[in-house]
Protein backbone atom coordinates (compact mmCIF):
# COMPACT_ATOMS: atom_id res chain seq x y z
CA UNK A 1 0.00 0.00 0.00
CA UNK A 2 2.79 2.41 0.87
CA UNK A 3 4.62 2.20 -2.53
CA UNK A 4 1.34 2.91 -4.37
CA UNK A 5 0.74 5.94 -2.16
CA UNK A 6 4.23 7.27 -2.84
CA UNK A 7 3.78 6.72 -6.58
CA UNK A 8 0.49 8.60 -6.57
CA UNK A 9 2.05 11.41 -4.56
CA UNK A 10 4.97 11.64 -7.01
CA UNK A 11 2.55 11.69 -9.95
CA UNK A 12 0.51 14.50 -8.35
CA UNK A 13 3.69 16.48 -7.67
CA UNK A 14 4.84 16.01 -11.29
CA UNK A 15 1.44 17.10 -12.67
CA UNK A 16 1.46 20.25 -10.53
CA UNK A 17 5.06 21.07 -11.43
CA UNK A 18 4.43 20.61 -15.15
CA UNK A 19 1.45 23.00 -14.99
CA UNK A 20 3.71 25.66 -13.46
CA UNK A 21 5.75 25.58 -16.69
CA UNK A 22 2.63 26.50 -18.72
CA UNK A 23 2.69 30.12 -17.49
CA UNK A 24 3.92 32.68 -20.06
CA UNK A 25 5.13 36.23 -19.30
CA UNK A 26 2.95 38.87 -21.02
CA UNK A 27 4.27 42.30 -19.97
CA UNK A 28 8.04 41.96 -20.44
CA UNK A 29 8.24 44.59 -23.20
CA UNK A 30 5.79 46.96 -21.47
CA UNK A 31 7.77 46.87 -18.20
CA UNK A 32 11.07 47.34 -20.07
CA UNK A 33 9.73 50.44 -21.89
CA UNK A 34 7.96 52.16 -18.99
CA UNK A 35 9.82 53.89 -16.16
CA UNK A 36 7.71 52.63 -13.28
CA UNK A 37 8.00 53.61 -9.66
CA UNK A 38 8.88 51.31 -6.77
CA UNK A 39 5.89 48.97 -7.22
CA UNK A 40 6.42 48.23 -10.93
CA UNK A 41 3.39 46.27 -12.07
CA UNK A 42 1.13 46.68 -9.05
CA UNK A 43 -2.36 45.64 -10.12
CA UNK A 44 -4.42 44.10 -12.91
CA UNK A 45 -7.93 43.13 -13.88
CA UNK A 46 -9.61 41.58 -16.94
CA UNK A 47 -12.79 43.09 -18.38
CA UNK A 48 -14.97 39.97 -18.48
CA UNK A 49 -17.18 41.42 -21.23
CA UNK A 50 -14.32 42.14 -23.67
CA UNK A 51 -11.26 40.22 -22.43
CA UNK A 52 -9.24 43.47 -22.24
CA UNK A 53 -6.38 43.35 -19.72
CA UNK A 54 -6.08 46.50 -17.60
CA UNK A 55 -2.90 47.01 -15.56
CA UNK A 56 -1.67 49.63 -13.14
CA UNK A 57 1.99 50.62 -13.32
CA UNK A 58 3.41 52.36 -10.27
CA UNK A 59 3.78 56.12 -10.95
CA UNK A 60 2.78 55.64 -14.63
CA UNK A 61 -0.99 55.15 -14.52
CA UNK A 62 -3.52 52.64 -15.75
CA UNK A 63 -3.02 51.02 -19.15
CA UNK A 64 -5.16 48.66 -21.21
CA UNK A 65 -4.28 46.35 -24.06
CA UNK A 66 -5.99 46.44 -27.45
CA UNK A 67 -7.08 43.45 -29.48
CA UNK A 68 -3.74 43.81 -31.29
CA UNK A 69 -1.85 43.46 -27.99
CA UNK A 70 -0.72 47.11 -27.91
CA UNK A 71 -0.86 48.96 -24.60
CA UNK A 72 -2.49 52.40 -24.30
CA UNK A 73 -2.82 54.76 -21.36
CA UNK A 74 -6.30 54.89 -19.83
CA UNK A 75 -5.54 57.11 -16.83
CA UNK A 76 -2.23 58.80 -15.97
CA UNK A 77 -3.47 60.08 -12.59
CA UNK A 78 -3.38 56.74 -10.78
CA UNK A 79 -0.20 56.14 -8.85
CA UNK A 80 -0.73 52.83 -7.08
CA UNK A 81 -3.68 50.44 -6.86
CA UNK A 82 -4.47 47.88 -4.15
CA UNK A 83 -7.95 46.53 -4.85
CA UNK A 84 -9.88 43.57 -6.13
CA UNK A 85 -13.46 42.49 -6.78
CA UNK A 86 -15.19 39.14 -6.48
CA UNK A 87 -18.64 37.88 -7.40
CA UNK A 88 -19.43 35.42 -4.62
CA UNK A 89 -22.84 34.62 -6.16
CA UNK A 90 -21.27 32.96 -9.23
CA UNK A 91 -21.06 29.15 -8.77
CA UNK A 92 -17.86 29.09 -10.85
CA UNK A 93 -15.04 30.30 -8.62
CA UNK A 94 -11.28 30.47 -9.12
CA UNK A 95 -9.36 31.18 -5.93
CA UNK A 96 -5.70 31.79 -5.15
CA UNK A 97 -4.43 29.93 -2.09
CA UNK A 98 -1.03 29.31 -0.59
CA UNK A 99 -1.06 25.88 -2.28
CA UNK A 100 -1.89 27.33 -5.72
CA UNK A 101 -4.97 28.12 -7.79
CA UNK A 102 -8.09 26.08 -7.10
CA UNK A 103 -11.44 26.06 -8.90
CA UNK A 104 -14.99 25.18 -7.94
CA UNK A 105 -17.90 24.87 -10.36
CA UNK A 106 -20.49 24.15 -7.66
CA UNK A 107 -20.37 27.19 -5.35
CA UNK A 108 -17.51 25.81 -3.28
CA UNK A 109 -18.94 22.37 -2.47
CA UNK A 110 -15.94 20.74 -4.19
CA UNK A 111 -12.57 22.07 -5.36
CA UNK A 112 -10.03 21.07 -8.00
CA UNK A 113 -6.45 20.10 -7.25
CA UNK A 114 -4.24 23.21 -7.06
CA UNK A 115 -2.44 24.56 -10.13
CA UNK A 116 1.03 25.77 -9.21
CA UNK A 117 1.79 29.46 -9.67
CA UNK A 118 4.81 30.47 -11.78
CA UNK A 119 8.06 29.78 -9.93
CA UNK A 120 9.09 33.41 -10.53
CA UNK A 121 6.48 34.59 -7.99
CA UNK A 122 8.39 32.69 -5.25
CA UNK A 123 5.77 33.35 -2.53
CA UNK A 124 2.01 33.84 -2.88
CA UNK A 125 0.86 36.59 -0.55
CA UNK A 126 -1.21 39.71 -0.08
CA UNK A 127 0.22 41.49 -3.11
CA UNK A 128 -0.46 38.59 -5.49
CA UNK A 129 -3.22 39.10 -8.07
CA UNK A 130 -5.21 36.42 -9.89
CA UNK A 131 -7.65 37.11 -12.72
CA UNK A 132 -9.56 35.06 -15.28
CA UNK A 133 -10.57 35.93 -18.85
CA UNK A 134 -13.73 33.89 -19.56
CA UNK A 135 -13.73 34.85 -23.25
CA UNK A 136 -10.27 33.43 -24.05
CA UNK A 137 -10.26 30.95 -21.11
CA UNK A 138 -6.95 32.34 -19.80
CA UNK A 139 -5.74 32.67 -16.20
CA UNK A 140 -3.53 35.65 -15.31
CA UNK A 141 -1.36 35.97 -12.22
CA UNK A 142 1.14 38.55 -10.98
CA UNK A 143 2.66 39.86 -7.82
CA UNK A 144 3.44 43.51 -7.27
CA UNK A 145 6.80 44.18 -8.90
CA UNK A 146 6.82 41.06 -11.12
CA UNK A 147 5.82 40.14 -14.63
CA UNK A 148 2.18 39.40 -15.54
CA UNK A 149 1.92 35.69 -16.40
CA UNK A 150 -0.79 34.03 -18.49
CA UNK A 151 -1.90 30.40 -18.79
CA UNK A 152 -4.23 29.17 -21.53
CA UNK A 153 -6.54 26.71 -19.78
CA UNK A 154 -7.74 24.50 -22.63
Amino acid sequence: MRPAFLSLAALALFATASRAADWLPTTTELLANEKTGFGGLCGMVVDHATGQIIVNLSDRGTLGNSDKGEWRTIDKATIHVDWCAADWTDPDMIVLTGAGIIESTDSGATWSSPIAAPKELKVIGGLTWLEYDPIADVLYIMKMGTELFAMQRK
